[in-house]
């Protein structure tokens, strides 16, 4: 149903949708500090999302100085998973505080995202994020004295990639000027591949998303880890999509598949020894990047249908990870497993949210992360060689990480205070469960709207 035409908006509707947004962020900055501020927040976030996916009409072209936007299927459903996302992720802080400053620059940093989903321009997008980037240095250190090792290597490492995707922008601009200029081909392909590879944190440069992991609240942590690969992984599929031939120079799809692959098993393996849930969830996150990146790299015709239900997947685990650690730092005072003897005796209903969240990135069977897992390792076994077992091996790793913490979870209790049970983080675990389990038991209804979206 479009409203647009019904109440007489202005058009066109990318930059409405941006608007509204932008004006709410006045009211929100200045009551940050009190639940109405939260509230409203989460009202916004929600507000946007039914507009963004329900509302807004999708395919019009807008031309602002040489620099086409458009509002398409693929940014209506990526804008419309990170407001409800983030809009939990509010929920959450309303419980247990993630910092005052997490509601006006959250919704900041998703406007810059729907500019930089919706213009096509790659050195306008990188542009555009690494102002996001910016201002989540400020959520991300969360006024914390101490280390600023994350939120330091979080900016440094995302400042690297601009340089290589503004000059990929610019060579493609030469390349489409001068399409017989083939060695312009692979420059643009190392380039893309490099800032691509640094945005995403592909190993070894998955530096800033082990600092974030192991420093950040858990919210901030489950936010950054959301939005920004979530942006990245569109603008890239939308780049391929305009750019196809990028998948044509020599070797690049095994590099891809490469990259993803040994993303995995950094991921897999440093998450099966971990020792704390919020390092558990960053490298966990990292396995499920690894994941998705093959699926770019084997190109099918299901593989666009399958990464943008990994999208949803991850974004739903994720924050029951988030949530459920974050019920539990309440009262255990850390995230490490010494801090948190005991607890799922306590608090059984988020010590079932961590494992099943982790379940859920590991792909294990019965949940919604194993329908992405499944048809990835049918299109790696047609390529042949021990890929298929070494994707297992990286997926039990990240498994053994969650049963580790739920041991830890499951000794005898420790003496600590006990802090009252918040009923509405409690409420949206069981709801975030049954997601996770409904989708991986019956996902036919999802991966037909998946499919529409990348038809």
């Amino acid at each position: 149903m479009n409203l647009l035409p019904a109440i007489g908006l202005i058009q066109p509707s990318v930059l409405w949708l941006m608007g509204l947004l932008l004006v709410f962020l006045p009211f929100v900055y200045l009551l940050r500090r009190w639940w109405l501020g939260g509230g409203l927040s989460v009202l916004v976030c929600l507000l946007g999302a039914y507009l963004a996916w329900r509302a807004i009409p999708r395919g019009e072209v807008l031309v602002i100085q040489g620099w086409t936007w458009q509002y398409d299927d693929l940014t209506a459903f990526s804008i419309s998973l990170l407001l409800v996302a983030t809009a939990c992720l509010f929920i959450l802080s309303l419980n247990t505080s993630q910092g005052w400053s997490f509601y006006p620059l959250g919704i900041l940093i998703l406007t810059l995202f729907l500019a930089a989903m919706a213009v096509h321009h790659l050195g306008i997008e990188a542009l555009i994020i690494e102002l996001g980037v910016l201002l989540s240095v400020f959520i991300i250190q969360g006024g914390r004295i101490g280390s600023t090792r994350a939120a330091s290597r979080f900016l440094v490492m995302m400042t690297l990639a601009v340089p290589f995707l503004l000059l990929a922008a610019w060579q493609l601009e030469q390349y489409q000027t001068n399409q017989e200029n083939t060695p312009f081909l692979s420059q643009v392909a190392l380039l893309v591949g490099g800032g691509f590879g640094i945005w995403l944190g592909v190993a070894p440069l998955h530096g800033w998303l082990s600092g974030i992991a192991a420093e950040a609240k858990a919210g901030i942590a489950a936010f950054i880890f959301i939005t920004f690969p979530c942006v990245a992984i569109i603008i890239l599929l939308k780049l391929l999509q305009s750019a196809s031939w990028l998948l044509e120079v020599p070797h690049a799809v095994n590099i891809i598949i490469f990259a993803g692959l040994f993303t995995a098993m950094v991921g897999g393996l440093f998450a099966s020894v971990q020792r704390a849930f919020g390092s558990l969830m960053g490298y966990s996150a990292l396995f499920d990047l690894g994941i998705m990146l093959i699926a770019v790299g084997l190109g099918t015709e299901q593989a666009g249908t399958m990464i943008l239900f990994a999208l949803l997947v991850r974004a739903i685990a994720l924050v029951l990870i988030a949530t459920s650690s974050a019920a539990f730092e309440s009262q255990s005072g850390g995230d490490r497993f010494l801090h948190m003897k005991g607890l799922a005796r306590r608090r059984p209903v988020p010590a079932i949210g961590l494992v099943v969240g982790g379940l859920t990135l590991a792909g294990a069977p019965f949940t919604a992360g194993f329908i992405s897992r499944w048809f990835l390792l049918q299109g790696v076994a047609s390529m042949g060689g021990q890929w298929p077992l070494l994707i297992l091996l990286s997926s039990l790793g990240v498994a053994i990480g969650y049963i580790r913490g739920l041991g830890a979870l499951i000794e005898t209790p420790v003496v600590m205070v006990t802090v009252p049970q918040k009923w509405a983080m409690t409420v949206m675990i069981l709801s975030l469960i049954a997601l996770c389990v409904g989708l991986g038991l019956f996902p036919q209804s999802v991966l037909t709207m998946m499919m529409e979206l990348t038809g």
